[in-house]
């Protein structure tokens, strides 16, 4: 798998269409992306060979991909002859890409293609059909961010390809399918290119169909340093944290209107050890902060709610790691 190769070809030709959206400020993430749906058809042979090609279906190209969240499905399907045999080609994106002003970026897509080539009979006319889905998103890190990938699919004898590369030439991956793979990559702009080419032939003189095909699902997420990676318990009815300021090694939670009403003590931890005790009229408080987390760690924050009916209520959170 080539992926090298295929950036480099491949980005160009997909992303082109894309470039046209900029980013809107620091904290813009991802701001163009596009889908392209192609296949090439050909015949070849000898002077008596009718070397004609007819396709009906959709018509391939490139597509912009809008930046908002929402499931889309993008087809192509076509059949129909190449010399003396007939032809099937297929090209399937069904993906989605997200963004927020934090400049977190998520993406995910399944990816597949098939070529397949009949021969009427054995002739001297040789056909090839070649058909390529692929996904393309230009994605601006507004700072250090860690990068998730993660893969699955099956391939008969397709050719799948997933990149990212950073505006000043670096490869931050190839993947093979089926591998996951977590990095802290550097603030940058990044083109993802992602896609599957199945192509076949048939040579002069065959009766041999021939056929090939693949898929492979695909996510992609880049999580600036700090930002909250989860929040759990029945105690975020009474606090919410949110991203965490790598700068200043803390993180704010914001009570809400029940803990005002009903909380009689909060008891904050930092990677499990106890760091505050609310009680009184520091409960009334809108912000709380937790200060001196450690950059490298998951910056740990647990929160233990006593009601003032005497239930107990638990909440903790994690963010990804400052360095």
């Amino acid at each position: 798998m080539k992926v090298r190769r295929w950036l480099g070809a491949g980005a160009a030709l997909v992303v082109g269409a894309a470039l046209v959206v900029q980013p809107s400020g620091a904290e813009a993430s991802a701001f163009a992306a596009s889908v392209t749906a192609s296949d090439t058809v050909t015949a070849s042979g000898d002077p008596s060979c009718p070397n004609t090609v007819s396709m009906s279906g959709p018509r391939p190209g490139t597509v912009s991909f809008p930046i908002d969240g929402v499931t889309r499905d993008y087809r192509l399907d076509r059949t129909g002859t190449a010399g003396s045999s007939s032809v099937h080609t297929t090209a399937a994106v069904r993906g989605s890409v997200a963004t927020n002003p934090w400049g977190t970026t998520r993406v995910a897509a399944r990816i597949g293609a098939s070529a397949s080539a009949r021969p009427a009979a054995a002739t001297v006319c040789s056909a090839s059909a070649t058909s390529t889905g692929s996904l393309s998103v230009r994605i601006a890190a507004p700072r250090r961010s860690w990068l998730v990938v993660r893969t699955s699919g099956k391939l008969a004898g397709a050719d799948s390809a997933i990149g990212l590369e950073s505006d000043n030439g670096a490869v931050v991956l190839p993947l093979d399918l089926g591998r996951s793979l977590t990095r802290l990559v550097p603030e940058s702009t990044y083109t993802l290119v992602a896609g599957v080419t199945a192509s076949v032939t048939v040579p002069a003189h065959s009766t041999t169909a021939r056929g090939e095909q693949g898929s492979f699902d695909a996510s992609l997420a880049l999580y600036p340093i700090g930002t909250l990676r989860k929040q759990t318990g029945t105690g975020k009815a009474f606090l919410k944290a949110g991203n965490r300021d790598c700068a200043r090694k803390r993180v704010d939670l914001t009570l809400s209107a029940r803990a005002h009403k009903k909380a009689r003590r909060i008891t904050l931890t930092l990677n499990g050890k106890q760091v505050k005790v609310l009680t009184g009229r520091s409960l009334q408080r809108a912000v709380v902060r937790v200060k001196r987390i450690p950059a490298t760690s998951g910056g740990v924050v647990g929160a233990t709610v006593v009601l003032k009916s005497g239930a107990v209520r638990r909440m903790k959170a994690s963010s990804w790691p400052c360095a």
